[in-house]
């Protein structure tokens, strides 16, 4: 008897030993906080990021290698059309969640104030969903079938939409976009159109042309869909890209700041025989390209 209320005792004291050097947590303080990062999104950062990596995403090396723009040296698989593995899936953690990070902190209650320092919250959730849609649309065109209308809701099992479902969805979502803008704070971290909320209009509407064209053939007759979106987008007020000052396009200032193209090759130059690459620690010989 006395074996067992002995244990009973220990193992009480052991249960007020671990419940009270919980509580001796805090005393930690800020031990575990990373004092160079920040647990709260800035919303002007994310869409620099976005902005900064989207050309590469759009043009793809794959791609370009495809139509010759450029070869490889040493490894010429793709050149020589090697099977690509390669997935979207990575996007879905990288460019699509940043976006959608913009939308989340400016829809929030408790965030939208603090996300409003860096331009109005419905023309930050309005080019978010812009560059979304930009982003499904150079997904489903390689790989077809996508997660789309249940993606980024934080559930990692969801079922893949048809093309033609997310082909839609962008469409709503790209004109819902356009009506939602207002006239309130410019933009931060829009180093394309510099917070120019016409520009990122005339973007959407030249978007919902250019699907609906691709559209044409599933939908011909001239009352169908394809036809009726194009025509919508086209009456648009906001209008739609008609000048290059228009162009939904990247230009990096130099410096330090060049296109990732400069460091790879920066035209033929006369040389000699060799072929040269201009980088910004001066000019090195390139190897001829191996044949497939």
């Amino acid at each position: 008897m006395k074996k067992t209320f002995h244990k009973i005792g220990v193992l009480a004291l052991g249960i007020v030993l671990i419940a009270s050097s919980c509580n001796k947590l805090k005393d930690f303080g800020t031990t575990n906080v990373d004092p160079s990062a920040t647990n709260k999104p800035i919303t002007s950062a994310l869409l620099t990021n976005v902005l900064t990596t989207v050309g590469a995403f759009a043009s793809s090396n794959t791609s370009s290698l495809y139509c010759q723009y450029y070869s490889e040296t040493q490894y010429p698989d793709i050149s020589c059309y090697a099977l690509n593995a390669a997935t979207p899936m990575a996007n879905y953690s990288g460019l699509l969640y940043d976006l959608q990070n913009i939308i989340i902190n400016n829809t929030d209650d408790a965030t939208k104030a603090t996300a409003a320092l860096n331009g109005s919250n419905n023309n930050q959730i309005g080019i978010a969903r812009i560059l979304k849609a930009y982003i499904f649309w150079v997904q489903t065109d390689r790989w077809g079938d996508l997660p789309y209308t249940k993606a980024l809701a934080g559930d990692p099992n969801v079922d893949f939409d048809t093309q033609e479902t997310i082909y839609k969805g962008m469409i709503a979502e790209l004109t819902d976009a356009i009506a939602k803008f207002d006239a309130g704070a410019a933009v931060k971290g829009d180093i394309v159109y510099s917070g120019d909320i016409t520009k990122w209009k005339k973007l959407a509407n030249s978007m919902r042309m250019l699907m609906s064209l691709r559209l044409s053939k599933v939908y011909p007759s001239a009352t169908d869909y394809a036809a009726t979106q194009f025509k919508a987008a086209l009456a648009d007020g906001a209008g739609s890209i008609a000048t290059n000052a228009d162009n939904f396009t990247l230009v990096y200032p130099g410096g330090n700041f060049k296109n990732p193209y400069y460091n790879m090759y920066d035209g033929r130059k006369d040389y000699g025989e060799s072929e040269t690459m201009t980088t910004p620690k001066g000019l090195r010989t390139l190897p001829p390209p191996q044949s497939c």
